[in-house]
């Protein structure tokens, strides 16, 4: 799904009343593109990814997620798929885990270009990498003002309570920049491991 020229478009769920439904959802055997899209207002506060659910391999070109919550993941939550980002933002989001971001065994690649901001959670702000996610951060990335109650502000990377799964999350900064985020009673404001 492409807009071109100077014009965004945008799917808006505008989804005021709590758990009233999420915006996209992407299955398994989906692989979809979605390029200068403005994805808001999905409202899921006791499931999963407000404004996309992906399972499948979702790639965002200059697009935002914006103005969605949900029990975790308010602005997308990966369970077992791969979301990559070039261009765009995730802002406005909230979660009780992961504010803009779940991860919960995939994977998740972060770009030039790319800002979160402006999310907020009980535990993670921004991102949190749960049970097998992996979350890959690349040049001119930036993660900022997402505030935490409790842990990691910008990131969280979860280590599973089953200390022989060895199902904790992987964090792989490779540049970019986690700046200005914060914990209200925890620990961690930018990264929290």
């Amino acid at each position: 799904i492409a807009s071109y020229g100077e014009n965004s478009f945008t799917i808006n769920a505008n989804k005021s009343d709590d758990n009233s439904g999420r915006v996209m959802y992407i299955g398994q055997k989906a692989n979809v593109t979605l390029r200068n899209v403005n994805i808001k207002g999905g409202n899921l506060t006791d499931d999963n990814g407000g404004a996309i659910y992906c399972s499948g391999t979702l790639n965002l070109v200059n697009s935002t997620i914006s103005n969605s919550k949900a029990k975790n993941g308010g602005g997308i939550y990966i369970e077992n798929g791969t979301f990559t980002m070039n261009g765009g933002t995730i802002s406005d989001c909230s979660a009780s885990k992961g504010g803009g971001v779940c991860i919960f065994g995939g994977n998740f690649t972060m770009n030039n270009g790319v800002e979160i901001s402006n999310c907020t959670g009980d535990y993670a702000g921004g991102i949190i990498i749960y049970t097998g996610g992996t979350f890959t951060m690349n040049d001119g990335a930036t993660i900022s003002t997402c505030t935490s109650l409790r842990y990691g502000g910008g990131v969280v990377v979860y280590d599973s309570d089953d200390e022989n799964s060895g199902a904790g999350g992987t964090f792989n900064m490779a540049g970019g920049t986690i700046s200005d985020c914060t914990v209200e009673y925890g620990c961690g404001g930018g990264v929290y491991v």
